[in-house]
């Protein structure tokens, strides 16, 4: 939600016609707010948040 509330609505680009892809489901089930988190892909939507963490576009599964 942090990402959202900073404008950042779309996480990462279809690895399959490049769409934008965002937060759509919020409870860990659909894998579309894929992000890297410190260097790990992560689902956006179930990682907390804390000062400190370097947040990047994420890829497909």
């Amino acid at each position: 939600m942090a990402l959202w509330a900073a404008g950042r609505l779309t996480l990462r680009h279809s690895s399959r016609d490049g769409a934008p892809r965002g937060l759509l489901c919020n409870m860990g089930i659909c894998y579309e707010c894929l992000v890297l988190v410190d260097g790990a892909l992560v689902r956006a939507c179930m990682t907390p948040v804390r000062a400190g963490l370097v947040v990047e576009p994420g890829g497909r599964p």
